[in-house]
């Protein structure tokens, strides 16, 4: 009976082992995936303060736009309510299609509805403080939306904390 059970371990194992594998190698994005963002978005940021620990919501635009015939995007931030906070992020997407700006590509998921979602996660600081902690962002899109999710694990703790969400719809 002992032999039986550890047989079905191993064999459980195996199956775990090669299902990981299989499943690592699908988490690949490809620059046409991204290309879905590409346009002028207008929606909110909502966003946890820092100083007070109160939920913010703030008019929020982004336009997107693909660098040449590359794997990168630009994305121009503004915020309507105040004018003189601009600012543009680029999305490198690696060559293997397996990370982001060297953010790892943790999970990827497409529906039918033509809906994308990944999740990338990296090591870094958060808060006043600048503690270590893992960084997860989010990104879900479709032809109409487009949400950013940012959640943090501060080390030595086990709750994620929620630190801001964009969400947009696409300007007509």
């Amino acid at each position: 009976m002992k032999k039986t059970i550890s047989n079905i371990k191993i064999i459980l194992f195996v199956l775990l082992l090669t299902h990981t594998n299989y499943a690592m190698a699908q988490i690949a994005l490809k620059s046409s995936d991204l290309s879905l963002l590409v346009g002028n978005w207008q929606g909110k940021l909502v966003y946890v303060d820092y100083g007070s620990n109160k939920v913010v919501t703030i008019p929020a635009n982004v336009t997107i736009a693909q660098i040449s015939e590359t794997n990168n995007f630009t994305f121009l931030n503004s915020f309507p309510d105040e004018k003189n906070v601009v600012w543009t992020d680029t999305m490198a997407l690696a060559a293997d299609g397996r990370s982001i700006n060297n953010e790892t590509i943790v999970a990827l998921k497409r529906n039918k509805k033509r809906q994308l979602c990944f999740v990338t996660e990296q090591m870094g600081k958060d808060g006043n403080e600048n503690k270590p902690a893992k960084i997860r962002l989010t990104y879900t899109f479709s032809k109409n939306s487009y949400s950013l999710q940012k959640e943090v694990l501060f080390l030595g703790t086990n709750k994620w904390i929620k630190r801001h969400e964009y969400t947009y719809i696409r300007e007509n």
